[in-house]
């Protein structure tokens, strides 16, 4: 297992290899004023500006992306092999069967995105913010490459830190361990029926 580097400053976290997320949160708590800082408490704050740079193709949205995936790149995984899981929203049954097809098809998912957020908690992933009646519910057991983003996100104030969140990195792979089987998720007095997909991390 490579050792952790020390860092000073949260400029550091970009050049740096395998940085605990402890230091890195300790350090970024020391300057809120960092791009760095910044570009993660986006991710942390999980609204609009987020929603918006995750995918858009304007010179910010880029500019932001390139410092996330250095920081997660740089950050030390989370090797505890805790199950985590990632509840999914979609506009109706026919985009998300269109959306999970392939997967289903090939047998594998491969993120594509410069992080894939999950949660260590299941109740998390099905309450309202992140399951509709559209939705599905991922399990992905024994995770290697996901990054522990919870004290980062409690020690810079982020609006969320209780969603235990871990994000998996641009190129993480999970291998469909059998068919998807129907879950029953009690909310506010409805019965919600989603697919429930049980992942590796290959």
């Amino acid at each position: 297992m490579p050792k952790s580097q020390s860092v000073r400053h949260a400029a550091d976290i970009l050049v740096a290899n395998y940085i605990s997320t402890q230091q890195a949160a300790a350090v970024l708590a020391r300057e809120p004023g960092s791009p760095v800082t910044q570009a993660i408490k986006i991710w942390g704050d999980d609204e609009a500006p987020f929603k918006n740079l995750i995918s858009a193709k304007t010179h910010l949205a880029r500019r932001w992306r390139a410092i996330m995936r250095r920081l997660l790149a740089n950050l030390e995984p989370d090797l505890t092999g805790q199950t985590v899981y990632r509840g999914w929203s979609f506009a109706n049954a026919r985009q998300r069967a269109e959306f999970m097809r392939p997967i289903t098809e090939q047998g594998f998912f491969v993120n594509t995105r410069v992080g894939m957020s999950a949660t260590k908690s299941f109740a998390i992933s099905t309450s309202t913010p992140f399951l509709n009646s559209h939705g599905a519910i991922w399990e992905i057991r024994a995770p290697r490459k996901g990054r522990n983003l919870e004290p980062i996100f409690a020690a810079i104030g982020a609006k969320y830190p209780e969603q235990r969140e871990v994000v998996f990195p641009r190129g993480s792979r999970f291998g469909l361990l059998e068919p998807p089987t129907k879950l029953k998720v009690v909310r506010d007095g409805q019965i919600l029926r989603v697919p429930y997909f049980i992942f590796e991390e290959a």
